[in-house]
């Protein structure tokens, strides 16, 4: 949905800016008016990470993953989310 793609470009915006809360909020929309959008999944986690941690992430990260396990970005969350350096 349009609004889902609206919402992420917002959180694009707080996240430059360092506004991980506001930003990790929009995120969190985005993927309430499309449950399958994985780059808004990508982006909560990144979000969350910056902000709280990534124990707080963890789930963003883990639902990014499923929705695109083949993708150039998810080797590199699964080393995160194994606790490997």
């Amino acid at each position: 949905p349009i609004q889902a793609e609206k919402e992420l470009k917002i959180g694009n915006f707080y996240f430059k800016k360092r506004s991980y809360q506001a930003a990790a909020a929009r995120f969190r929309e985005a993927t309430r008016w499309n449950e399958n959008y994985a780059e808004a999944y990508l982006r909560l986690g990144e979000a969350l990470e910056k902000w709280k941690g990534l124990k707080a992430a963890v789930e963003a990260y883990e639902k990014y993953v499923k929705l695109e396990p083949n993708s150039k970005d998810a080797k590199e969350i699964r080393r995160k989310l194994s606790g490997k350096p």
